[in-house]
């Protein structure tokens, strides 16, 4: 996920190169599309739906002035509310795709989103009238050149989620943004009869998945989550009492296509937790936020009689493990991520007055779940 942070151009730097675009008309030299369109065409390509473009980006097409790259313009006919996907892919450079209107008001672009080097690049968009418009394949750097194929089709998605169950969706520029992460996002509402437990997963190839469950009419956040799913995929396992919610399907700044399921989850039983016997958990439900951190974990609770030394280990099979040591006013004593010969398990030893304290087993990436044990001992210490 770092690594694709730190690819993405940011959008004040995209915005500047798309009005460098927009803003070098010229009157053309060949006269094939002279003063029709908005910014310097030397020749204006036809795109048509399903049909694969295969061409060379070099020398002979139109160089933006501002950052050196070359360029090539298709022309494309839409119908209103048409949801398209433009797809390039080259071995050469790392294409940019970009729309915009006859006038030149940009719709979106896939440098907005950033991605990794010499992938493809895929652009949604859906357009509001029928008409035509313009389709631009760049290279991501001055000087890019090479073979590439450009291909444009129609999208359809169920739109609505029928829960429990699951919706195919997009994420494109023009939707609602996310309140908090600014990126387009879509609003999936559901309504609770009972209480239950729920399982929400959020699956795309095509961006790094975020969800969030807000609860109505309060818009109060819930649970969000980044990547507790399977790779950079988001998912949220949760019990909720009844009422009404809205699932909120985002990225952490990519568009493209996702899969949206929300089903009533299996909950495993899990037992009490009694000081000095091993305890089976599962991080995933009932969780609450761990104090003065950002992750959010299971509260096991403690009584110490006399002084003495805790030792407390966190140990898991399917996750990475962090545990949090606090009183019980929520001021934290200790904590540990990877102890040491432990690989990623966790290992706290305190030295511990009379007292309430709570162990809070949780994860290092703050939302994962999965199974996990905690052992833990108390050897008395003298005053």
């Amino acid at each position: 996920m770092f690594a694709l942070l730190a690819k993405r151009i940011s959008v004040l730097g995209v915005l500047a190169a798309i009005i460098a675009l927009v803003g070098c008309e010229l009157p053309s030299n060949d006269g094939q599309a002279g003063s029709e369109y908005p910014f310097r065409i030397q020749a204006l390509g036809e795109l048509t739906l399903e049909q694969a473009e295969s061409g060379i980006l070099g020398r002979s097409d139109t160089i933006n002035a501002r950052d050196g790259s070359y360029y090539k313009v298709y022309a494309i006919e839409a119908e209103k509310d048409d949801l398209l996907r433009f797809k390039a892919r080259s071995d050469a450079f790392t294409p940019v795709l970009s729309l915009f209107t006859l006038d030149g008001t940009p719709l979106g672009s896939t440098a907005m989103d950033g991605y990794m080097e010499n992938q493809a690049a895929s652009l949604i968009q859906k357009v509001t009238s029928s008409g035509r418009y313009l389709v631009v394949l760049s290279g991501n750097h001055a000087g890019d050149m090479g073979s590439f194929n450009l291909q444009m089709e129609t999208l359809s998605t169920d739109g609505v989620l029928d829960f429990p169950g699951s919706v195919t969706g997009a994420l494109y520029s023009g939707e609602a943004h996310h309140p908090t992460r600014g990126t387009p996002m879509r609003v999936y509402p559901i309504s609770l009869e009972e209480d239950a437990a729920l399982d929400i997963r959020l699956d795309s190839d095509d961006f790094d998945a975020y969800l969030t469950l807000i609860e109505q009419p309060n818009s109060r956040v819930v649970v969000e989550d980044d990547d507790s799913g399977e790779g950079l995929n988001a998912r949220i396992m949760t019990r909720l009492p009844a009422g009404d919610y809205e699932i909120l399907a985002t990225s952490l700044g990519n568009t493209g296509m996702f899969t949206l399921s929300a089903d009533i989850a299996d909950v495993p039983e899990v037992p009490e937790f009694v000081f000095g016997e091993s305890y089976q958990g599962h991080l995933g439900f009932n969780r609450q936020p761990v104090p003065d951190t950002h992750r959010t974990g299971q509260p096991l609770r403690f009584v110490v009689e006399e002084r003495g030394e805790l030792t407390a280990t966190m140990t898991s099979m399917e996750l990475d493990t962090y545990l949090v040591l606090t009183d019980d006013s929520n001021t934290v004593i200790s904590f540990n991520d990877d102890a040491v010969d432990m690989g990623t398990n966790s290992k706290i030893v305190e030295t511990l007055d009379p007292g309430e304290y709570v162990l809070w087993a949780t994860s290092y990436g703050g939302n994962e779940s999965g199974r996990f044990q905690i052992d833990t001992d108390l050897k008395p210490q003298p005053e």
